[in-house]
């Protein structure tokens, strides 16, 4: 298979353009490359095509180094050879698109911006630099990031894009009145297109009107009374209000009618439902959910749930004891079970149910949900010398696991004891270079504490290089930029993380980095927003006690 895909790579090598004027060693660095980006070799690969290709000047292996040196991250030949693309051909999409990339992750954000209108204005809004674009003003809602906004608006008469784009700016800089006009706009012009109402009853729920947003939500069942996203966000509404019991019923039975042939996609709701006291209609869902094929374990664990709902624990008891070792749904048995003891009241029996399961075991990753459910059952009860204890047990039982010490390092730092943390989060990453939590949670303490801010700034980008997508890391990092004194990168970094979790921590963060941007009238609303939904999350309450007391 790999020799096949070695001639087609030497086959299109020599149909390449500019293939007569390459020297020999050229042809040999960029065949290596391919090679080894084969084998999977891409960091290496990358710098060794991306030179032969800067050598040749060759549009074609221009663009194919651009790729590699792109998915190994290195941003700066990305910028060496977008530019050099740019500048032979000053149209290319994806050229500028990874070129305002390469300046975004150096910080050189006006760059990237011009870049970024360069070819959107050479392309249009359909091409990805238009969504890199998006992002780069969303970064930073300031009056010139709308003024640019609004050129685009004029630009591309209003198209669904610019709307978008516009809608978001908006709301993100607290524009409601705007927002809502610009939503009014597509929706008039777009009457079918759900996803506008959507936005538009977001948008009046974020703005406090409660009475536009029922409105909104109301035309949308009556526009989309058959679009699951519609119906869904109904129902959830409707939860959110504790609303009649009928209503929320008749919104379950009309997701099950729009999503029947996927009875998994209903469980989550149903769990939603009873979770929040909805379980008149539960025991009929669940029977139905087992005609439409549901599997036996989902359908135990409902029926489970809804005896805990009607408080009768012995028959949810009865359920989980009844889930033998080698079912499926076993662990998730043994742990509900747990906590529902727990709820009981009867604490050290859970506890003992767990170490059955623990004791006598010699893999700890067989093992490792019941530890962790067992720590938190001590820490919910105040019992963190025992959580301690059990975390030494365990150590000396299984030996030295990089997930024991994770978890003992977790204990020591909610019990205050920074050092003991950061010994067990040191020997965690010693004995697994890939755990991306223990370098984070390290990086974000000391950042927290103002200690060692390189060192924290490493880790932490560590953290983010194992996992990229995770928003509590991203957080971390704009945190320590705020520590840092960089001020716009940080409010930059919060907004991604922000965005990409609703979090009320991250907000907090958020808030306070615009706070000290002198945009105090936004992070007092930020602030606002997240206590109406989380009251008792301690950073926030502290966070604005500090500033707005």
């Amino acid at each position: 298979m790999k020799l096949g895909k070695i001639a087609i790579v030497a086959a299109s090598l020599a149909a390449s353009p500019g293939y007569a004027e390459l020297s020999s060693d050229t042809v040999f660095n960029i065949l290596a490359a391919e090679i080894g980006a084969l084998y999977g070799e891409v960091d290496s690969s990358a710098s060794r095509l991306a030179d032969a290709a800067i050598e040749s000047e060759d549009l074609t292996l221009l663009r194919r180094s651009l790729e590699f040196v792109h998915a190994a991250q290195d941003w700066e030949r990305v910028q060496l050879i977008a530019e050099k693309i740019f500048a032979l051909e000053p149209g290319d999409a994806r050229a500028g698109d990874l070129l305002g990339h390469a300046y975004q992750a150096t910080g050189r954000h006006q760059n990237a911006l011009e870049v970024f209108l360069k070819v959107v204005e050479e392309h249009g809004t359909g091409v990805a630099a238009f969504a890199s674009l998006a992002t780069e003003l969303e970064a930073d809602p300031s009056d010139a990031a709308i003024e640019i906004v609004d050129q685009l608006r004029a630009q591309y008469k209003d198209n669904d894009d610019t709307l978008r784009l516009a809608a978001r700016m908006y709301l993100t800089a607290g524009r409601y009145d705007i927002a809502l006009e610009t939503l009014d706009k597509a929706i008039d012009r777009a009457p079918q297109v759900m996803p506008w109402y959507l936005a538009k009853y977001y948008t009046a729920k974020r703005s406090g009107d409660a009475e536009l947003a029922e409105e909104v939500l109301q035309e949308a069942m009556a526009a989309g009374p058959d679009d699951v996203f519609v119906v869904e966000t109904f129902f959830r509404t409707r939860i959110e209000q504790q609303a009649d019991n009928a209503e929320v019923e008749a919104a379950y039975w009309k997701l099950a009618e729009l999503q029947g042939r996927d009875p998994s996609a209903l469980v989550g709701k149903l769990e939603y439902a009873m979770d929040s006291g909805y379980s008149d209609f539960a025991s009929e869902a669940i029977v139905q959910l087992e005609m439409a094929g549901l599997p036996e374990v989902t359908i135990r664990l409902l029926q489970a749930k809804l005896a805990e709902n009607f408080e009768d624990y012995d028959s949810a008891l009865a359920i989980y004891q009844a889930f033998g070792e080698a079912d499926a749904g076993y662990e998730i048995a043994v742990v509900y079970r747990a906590y529902l003891l727990q709820q009981m009241g009867r604490e050290q029996e859970a506890i003992d149910s767990l170490d059955a399961k623990i004791n006598g075991q010699s893999k700890y990753a067989d093992i490792e949900r019941f530890a962790i459910t067992k720590l938190d059952l001590l820490e919910r009860t105040k019992r963190v010398d025992d959580a301690l204890a059990s975390t030494n047990h365990w150590l000396q039982q299984f030996g030295d696991h990089a997930p024991i010490y994770f978890q003992r390092g977790l204990v020591s730092i909610r019990q205050g004891d920074f050092s003991a943390f950061e010994r067990d989060m040191r020997k965690t990453i010693e004995l697994d270079l890939s755990h991306a939590q223990a370098r984070n949670a390290l990086g974000y303490e000391l950042v927290d504490r103002n200690l060692r801010l390189d060192e924290a700034g490493d880790l932490i980008q560590q953290a983010i290089n194992l996992k990229p997508g995770d928003a509590a890391f991203i957080d971390s990092l704009g945190w320590w930029q705020f520590r840092k004194g960089e001020l716009q990168s940080a409010q930059r970094t919060l907004r991604r993380a922000y965005s990409m979790m609703r979090d009320p921590e991250i907000g907090a963060h958020l808030g306070e980095v615009l706070w000290e941007l002198g945009r105090t009238e936004e992070a007092t609303r930020l602030w606002a927003e997240l206590a109406a939904e989380y009251s008792d999350h301690s950073v926030l309450q502290d966070t604005m006690e500090r500033f707005l007391r």
